[in-house]
């Protein structure tokens, strides 16, 4: 930054000099102009050291970095951590299941010691084919005609080669000696069948899912048991808009019902 000091320095001593000496204009090359304003004209020597200081690669690197905008830093995005799905629970869960009331037309045998092939009324002109493993615990008779309880939305299965399009709910309970007690859900009287099944306090669900996979409903089953001759779902009663599903008196409480 020298040459520029200098060419001030020089400027100012002639400034200085003028002003002391008003003669002296002439010979520095000031002119009045019209307007009475004195025109100074700057000294060759301080515009050879202002075009040097101008040309100088120091200076103009340093006004170049002075000038130069700052770089801004990017704004890194957010990382999003993916919350873990919380599984349905209590009613919400229930709710899911399409659990009705339907009448049993037809049952056969099969060639199997345990297995029913029977057709089911579901309502709406509708029927489906089921095989009910009640063959030991259920007089084809007693079936045969009756109003019981089934899920209409599992997945169909082939069970001993027949396909199955739903499941008969049923109660069981171990009997001393060996063997169990199993019977099948009651609805109210009354009911008909179509009669949707939910939980007491509740209402009947707008829509169910097309299939209910088999998690959520390992997870209903672990729920159902019987209270004092009630179905229920972790306390609460099945009921249909006619009254509460039932168990013969005979299955004790705590039975499990699948």
């Amino acid at each position: 930054m020298k040459p520029l000091d200098d060419a001030i320095q020089q400027l100012d001593a002639l400034i200085a000099k003028l002003t002391a000496d008003p003669s002296s204009l002439a010979k520095s090359g000031a002119q009045h102009t019209g307007t009475g304003v004195t025109e100074l004209k700057v000294a060759p020597q301080v515009e050879a050291n202002g075009q040097s200081i101008l040309a100088d690669p120091d200076v103009h690197s340093a006004e170049t970095s002075a000038k130069k905008p700052k770089t801004k830093k990017e704004k890194q995005p957010a990382v999003k951590v993916p919350v873990a799905a919380v599984p349905d629970s209590g009613a919400g869960l229930f709710a899911r299941a399409q659990l009705q009331v339907v009448r049993v037309l037809t049952v056969d045998d099969i060639a199997s010691d345990k297995l029913y092939k029977t057709s089911i009324d579901i309502g709406g002109g509708q029927t489906r084919q089921v095989v009910a493993g009640l063959k030991q615990h259920v007089e084809r008779e007693a079936l045969q005609g009756s109003l019981v309880v089934a899920i209409l939305n599992l997945k169909p299965a082939k069970l001993a080669g027949e396909a199955s399009e739903a499941m008969l709910l049923a109660a069981d309970s171990p009997l001393e000696g060996g063997g169990e007690l199993v019977k099948v859900l009651v609805p109210p009287e009354g009911s008909e069948v179509g009669d949707a099944v939910f939980l007491e306090g509740s209402s009947p669900a707008a829509e169910y899912p097309k299939v209910l996979k088999s998690g959520p409903w390992k997870d209903i089953v672990a729920g159902l048991s019987v209270q004092s001759s009630k179905a229920t779902f972790e306390g609460r009663p099945l009921v249909t808009s006619k009254g509460s599903v039932t168990l013969p008196a005979e299955i004790p409480d705590g039975a499990g019902i699948h």
